[in-house]
């Protein structure tokens, strides 16, 4: 009998070991890339901008990947939707929260999803991060009036299980929606500012030649584009010769032109889907004999709380 027992014992350690064993290769990064000092390559920490978000918003998860080691570092992203960045979301009892993404739902392994998708390589230089931002909405069911937890990870290679967990945890919470509220009169007065009053503080602020005002409700980078003497060279220019550029464009905005502002009036706003909005301007400008009239229509896009001007197109309504 204790032979017996001595040879299943014998059986089962080996075993134990073997699974003891495969943990921690489970989340080592792949490629086994690691740092001169033997630390792993990557570090991962999220972040979120607020923690607490209404039921009819999204709920914004930034996820950085930096590398840790002394050199450049690489390694292969997928485009498919939880693949190589995947935060995980519990309720407060530590389980996991309802699922929204298509193939977990219906249990398909995502080795056989990925096998149709071609990777993109991302290099990082040392000490450099890359930012992936998700609406956890797209990947969880996320009930009103409830508390999480959300921790990410990151798969250096989605087709290999080897993953790297995130070095910190977030407690979020999600509440009633914004018309679910009850408010007093005065909190239900809008508060974030039109995109009709962006272009009128651009506007004044261009008039008054205050041009560090004017620039803030500029988006530079999307903005160029309306202007052709910059927006060739800049689609064909590397990330340095970009900035350089840019640093002209704003010069450019910025000099007092000779037919400056005498008046303007807002015609319309157009507001599309929360996201984008077009504000149609009537500007009356100096002419060396008369005043010359123009249509402007600007685009707008929506950064985060407020909206930047994007885009414009120019008209002349009136010549008198």
């Amino acid at each position: 009998m204790a032979q017996r027992m001595k040879h299943i014992i014998s059986r089962i350690i080996p075993t134990g070991l073997f699974m003891l064993m495969a943990l921690p290769a489970l989340w080592a990064p792949a490629g086994a890339q690691e740092s001169s000092d033997g630390e792993p390559a990557f570090r991962v920490h999220i972040r979120m901008d607020r923690f607490t978000f209404f039921s009819d918003e999204p709920v914004v998860l930034h996820l950085h990947v930096t590398n840790n080691a002394a050199g450049r570092v690489s390694f292969r992203a997928f485009d498919e939707l939880y693949s190589t960045y995947r935060p995980v979301v519990y309720d407060m009892n530590g389980r996991e929260a309802e699922t929204t993404v298509p193939y977990r739902l219906m249990n398909k392994r995502l080795g056989d999803i990925l096998s149709a998708h071609t990777p993109r390589t991302v290099e990082l230089d040392a000490g450099e991060s890359f930012v992936y931002t998700i609406d956890l909405r797209r990947l969880y069911s996320l009930p009103e009036n409830r508390s999480f937890r959300v921790k990410g990870f990151f798969f250096p290679d989605a087709a290999n299980p080897a993953a790297v967990p995130g070095e910190n945890t977030i407690q979020f919470r999600v509440v009633r929606e914004h018309s679910a509220a009850k408010k007093s009169g005065v909190d239900r007065l809008p508060r974030g500012i039109a995109p009709a009053e962006i272009v009128t503080l651009m506007l004044q602020a261009e008039k008054a030649g205050r041009w560090q005002t004017m620039m803030k409700y500029i988006k530079v980078d999307s903005f160029i584009a309306a202007f052709p003497e910059f927006s060739n060279n800049y689609s064909r220019a590397d990330e340095r010769e970009k900035l350089i550029l840019e640093e002209d464009f704003i010069r450019f905005l910025s000099k007092r032109r000779s037919d400056y502002i005498l008046d303007f009036t807002i015609l319309n706003e157009s507001i599309r889907e929360q996201t984008s909005a077009f504000v149609d301007v009537r500007i009356e400008r100096f002419g060396p004999r008369l005043p010359l009239i123009y249509r402007y229509r600007y685009r707008l896009e929506r950064h985060r709380d407020y909206w930047l001007v994007t885009n414009v197109e120019v008209s002349v309504i009136k010549v008198d």
